[in-house]
């Protein structure tokens, strides 16, 4: 071998090396999407969103009547989030069938590949980050759930889960409350729209709405975070209602009891089911 081939050889030995140490970086690498998974199951039906804050700020939230009143954000570390949040997933993969689970996370700072598999392993298909980061974390909690909402159905991923499943209906649940036995999906018509109310509040804990009515509850979404009452922090997500409209597609159907429970995140207070309403 001449010294020529010689230097050749190495050159392209040395590039084959340095691509596949690129490779393996980038497959190490956790990007700000969370694109660990971007497998879509066909057989997949019920799309639900799990939104959470994993890794809370300690700015405090302006929160109730009075725009001045702050409260603090959680009482929960990020550690307790996250096992609150499993327990979520874990109890959708066992109560709502053919359910593809996104996790839609608002943490400031990124999650890092232990929380992000830890959630992937509790049977979450799906971690997504969106980027208004800033709204999601301000001090208005109303703003910063509608725009983590609609920042997910705004994305390109969610647009393509669309186009490549048969979705039936959009579920959405707050990280932190899971499904108990008393849950029966089947319970209300597939083409329904699913929520408890005392027609004063709206529950936004968990609710479900057919993906016929997509677009018009993406529509009051926005209006939602344009409307002065909520900008003010003078009305919240639950007395806005986001459900109106809704109707004109599909029946509503209020339910007395859902079967949801969990831990309201400014203070340390379980809620079983809901019987009464609590902020």
């Amino acid at each position: 071998m001449d010294m020529i081939t010689y230097i050749l050889f190495i050159a392209f030995l040395t590039l084959v090396i340095l691509v596949s140490y690129i490779f393996i970086l980038k497959r190490q690498r956790l990007p700000q999407q969370q694109h660990l998974q971007d497998n879509f199951a066909a057989s997949s039906q019920n799309l639900v969103v799990v939104t959470s804050v994993i890794n809370t700020i300690q700015d405090r939230l302006k929160y109730g009547e009075h725009k001045d009143h702050t409260v603090t954000r959680s009482i929960f570390s990020s550690d307790e989030r996250l096992e609150q949040t499993v327990k979520t997933i874990e109890s959708v993969k066992l109560k709502i069938p053919s359910a593809f689970i996104v996790v839609v996370d608002g943490s400031q700072d990124d999650l890092g590949r232990g929380i992000t598999e830890r959630l992937l392993g509790a049977g979450c298909d799906y971690v997504y980050r969106p980027d208004r980061l800033d709204i999601v974390n301000g001090t208005n909690k109303s703003l910063g759930e509608i725009t983590l909402i609609l920042d997910f159905l705004d994305s390109t991923y969610f647009k393509k889960l669309v186009t490549v499943n048969a979705l039936a209906t959009f579920n959405k649940i707050s990280g932190r409350y899971f499904l108990t036995d008393a849950f029966d999906f089947s319970r209300y018509p597939i083409d329904s729209a699913v929520y408890k109310s005392n027609y004063i509040r709206k529950e936004t804990r968990y609710y479900r709405i057919p993906m016929a009515d997509i677009e018009i509850y993406k529509e009051r979404l926005v209006q939602g975070s344009r409307d002065p009452a909520i900008l003010n922090v003078s009305k919240d997500i639950e007395t806005f209602d986001i459900f109106i409209g809704l109707p004109n597609v599909s029946p509503v159907v209020n339910p007395d009891m859902l079967g949801v429970s969990g831990f309201i995140a400014v203070r340390n207070e379980f809620v079983e089911d809901f019987g009464v309403f609590a902020d």
